[in-house]
C-alpha cells in the first residue's frame, strides 16, 4: 500500500514516514508486528498512570 500511494502521487517511498496511530510503520513490517507494538505501548501508557 505504502509503494502503491507513492506511485501514485510520483514521490519515492524513502521521502514518506508513514504512521498509524502515532506509531511509524516500516516497509517490511506485516500488520500483525504493528499491532503488538500499538498493545505495548497501550500497555506501558496503562502501567504509567496505574501507580
Amino acid at each position: 500500500m505504502m509503494q502503491a500511494y507513492s506511485d501514485k502521487v510520483g514521490v519515492e517511498m524513502s521521502a514518506f514516514k508513514f504512521h498509524l496511530d502515532g506509531i511509524r510503520i516500516k516497509p517490511n513490517q506485516t500488520p500483525n508486528e504493528h499491532c503488538n507494538l500499538i498493545l505495548k505501548t497501550e500497555m506501558r501508557s496503562t502501567h504509567l498512570f496505574t501507580k
